[in-house]
Protein backbone atom coordinates (compact mmCIF):
# COMPACT_ATOMS: atom_id res chain seq x y z
CA UNK A 1 0.00 0.00 0.00
CA UNK A 2 2.98 2.23 0.84
CA UNK A 3 4.38 2.20 -2.75
CA UNK A 4 0.99 2.40 -4.63
CA UNK A 5 1.03 5.88 -2.69
CA UNK A 6 4.47 6.59 -3.56
CA UNK A 7 3.91 6.10 -6.47
CA UNK A 8 0.93 8.25 -7.07
CA UNK A 9 2.37 11.29 -5.27
CA UNK A 10 5.43 10.51 -7.94
CA UNK A 11 2.80 10.46 -10.39
CA UNK A 12 1.02 14.03 -9.38
CA UNK A 13 4.49 15.44 -9.54
CA UNK A 14 5.49 14.45 -12.78
CA UNK A 15 1.95 15.78 -13.56
CA UNK A 16 2.16 19.26 -12.38
CA UNK A 17 5.68 19.57 -13.57
CA UNK A 18 4.42 18.52 -17.00
CA UNK A 19 1.55 21.55 -16.91
CA UNK A 20 4.48 23.92 -15.36
CA UNK A 21 6.64 22.82 -18.64
CA UNK A 22 4.12 23.43 -21.35
CA UNK A 23 2.69 26.95 -19.38
CA UNK A 24 6.01 27.84 -19.21
CA UNK A 25 6.65 27.16 -23.25
CA UNK A 26 7.74 30.96 -24.93
CA UNK A 27 5.15 32.26 -26.90
CA UNK A 28 7.18 32.24 -29.84
CA UNK A 29 7.14 28.54 -29.95
CA UNK A 30 4.40 29.19 -32.41
CA UNK A 31 5.95 32.02 -34.86
CA UNK A 32 5.81 32.60 -38.03
CA UNK A 33 8.29 32.97 -40.73
CA UNK A 34 7.91 34.99 -43.97
CA UNK A 35 9.85 36.33 -46.91
CA UNK A 36 10.20 39.65 -47.94
CA UNK A 37 10.77 40.94 -51.91
CA UNK A 38 13.28 39.97 -53.63
CA UNK A 39 15.33 42.89 -54.00
CA UNK A 40 18.05 42.72 -56.74
CA UNK A 41 21.83 42.80 -55.36
CA UNK A 42 23.22 43.03 -58.87
CA UNK A 43 22.92 44.68 -62.24
CA UNK A 44 21.38 42.43 -64.56
CA UNK A 45 22.96 39.85 -66.44
CA UNK A 46 22.12 37.45 -68.87
CA UNK A 47 23.14 33.84 -68.84
CA UNK A 48 20.95 32.69 -71.89
CA UNK A 49 17.56 33.91 -72.60
CA UNK A 50 14.61 31.97 -72.84
CA UNK A 51 13.94 31.76 -76.59
CA UNK A 52 10.28 32.91 -76.75
CA UNK A 53 8.32 30.34 -79.72
CA UNK A 54 5.00 31.70 -80.03
CA UNK A 55 3.02 34.16 -78.37
CA UNK A 56 4.80 35.95 -75.06
CA UNK A 57 2.43 35.77 -71.74
CA UNK A 58 3.90 37.88 -69.79
CA UNK A 59 6.51 40.59 -71.21
CA UNK A 60 7.99 42.44 -68.04
CA UNK A 61 7.75 41.24 -64.86
CA UNK A 62 10.08 41.46 -61.58
CA UNK A 63 11.75 37.97 -60.18
CA UNK A 64 9.94 36.66 -56.98
CA UNK A 65 8.91 33.80 -54.68
CA UNK A 66 6.95 31.62 -56.24
CA UNK A 67 6.69 28.77 -53.62
CA UNK A 68 7.56 29.76 -49.72
CA UNK A 69 8.71 26.82 -48.05
CA UNK A 70 6.48 26.14 -44.78
CA UNK A 71 9.36 26.81 -41.44
CA UNK A 72 9.00 27.98 -38.29
CA UNK A 73 10.75 28.83 -35.29
CA UNK A 74 13.50 26.30 -33.98
CA UNK A 75 12.58 25.12 -30.91
CA UNK A 76 16.08 26.02 -29.51
CA UNK A 77 15.99 29.58 -30.67
CA UNK A 78 12.50 30.17 -29.17
CA UNK A 79 12.97 29.07 -26.22
CA UNK A 80 16.11 31.60 -25.90
CA UNK A 81 12.80 34.15 -25.92
CA UNK A 82 14.21 36.14 -28.93
CA UNK A 83 11.00 37.99 -29.95
CA UNK A 84 11.93 39.08 -33.59
CA UNK A 85 14.45 38.63 -35.58
CA UNK A 86 15.25 39.34 -39.36
CA UNK A 87 18.22 37.53 -41.43
CA UNK A 88 19.25 38.63 -45.09
CA UNK A 89 20.14 36.25 -47.36
CA UNK A 90 22.06 36.74 -50.58
CA UNK A 91 21.06 34.40 -53.41
CA UNK A 92 21.73 33.83 -57.28
CA UNK A 93 18.82 33.18 -59.63
CA UNK A 94 20.03 31.44 -63.30
CA UNK A 95 17.49 32.12 -65.89
CA UNK A 96 14.81 29.94 -65.07
CA UNK A 97 14.56 31.16 -61.50
CA UNK A 98 16.63 27.98 -60.27
CA UNK A 99 18.18 28.62 -57.01
CA UNK A 100 22.16 28.61 -58.15
CA UNK A 101 23.54 29.00 -54.32
CA UNK A 102 22.80 31.60 -51.16
CA UNK A 103 24.64 32.53 -48.27
CA UNK A 104 24.08 34.73 -45.58
CA UNK A 105 24.12 38.72 -46.50
CA UNK A 106 23.60 40.20 -42.77
CA UNK A 107 23.03 37.84 -39.83
CA UNK A 108 20.39 37.94 -37.25
CA UNK A 109 22.63 37.37 -34.47
CA UNK A 110 21.56 33.89 -33.84
CA UNK A 111 23.48 31.11 -35.68
CA UNK A 112 20.13 29.01 -35.32
CA UNK A 113 18.09 31.16 -36.86
CA UNK A 114 20.41 32.02 -39.99
CA UNK A 115 20.51 28.70 -40.34
CA UNK A 116 16.81 28.05 -40.41
CA UNK A 117 16.98 31.20 -43.44
CA UNK A 118 19.45 29.23 -45.45
CA UNK A 119 16.91 26.29 -45.04
CA UNK A 120 13.75 28.31 -46.21
CA UNK A 121 16.02 30.42 -48.88
CA UNK A 122 17.39 26.96 -50.57
CA UNK A 123 13.82 25.06 -50.36
CA UNK A 124 11.55 27.84 -51.78
CA UNK A 125 10.68 28.29 -55.47
CA UNK A 126 11.77 31.12 -57.61
CA UNK A 127 10.57 32.85 -60.80
CA UNK A 128 12.95 34.66 -62.93
CA UNK A 129 13.29 38.55 -64.08
CA UNK A 130 11.25 38.97 -67.27
CA UNK A 131 12.30 42.06 -69.21
CA UNK A 132 10.88 41.59 -73.22
CA UNK A 133 9.73 38.44 -73.08
CA UNK A 134 12.96 37.06 -72.09
CA UNK A 135 13.89 35.50 -68.56
CA UNK A 136 17.46 37.11 -67.09
CA UNK A 137 19.85 35.18 -64.02
CA UNK A 138 20.65 38.04 -61.42
CA UNK A 139 21.50 37.74 -58.13
CA UNK A 140 19.37 38.98 -55.00
CA UNK A 141 18.57 40.21 -51.42
CA UNK A 142 16.00 38.39 -49.68
CA UNK A 143 14.91 38.40 -45.82
CA UNK A 144 13.90 36.06 -43.84
CA UNK A 145 11.67 37.53 -40.99
CA UNK A 146 11.11 35.21 -37.66
CA UNK A 147 7.80 36.97 -35.96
Amino acid sequence: MHNRSIHSAVAAVAVALAAAISLAAPAHAAGTVALSALTPASPLYELGPVIATGKCDLADAPARVSRAYPAEWPEVAAGQGIDAAQTTVLINLDSRGTLVNSAIAQSSGNMLLDDEALVVVRNSSYTPEIHECNRYARAYFIDVMFE
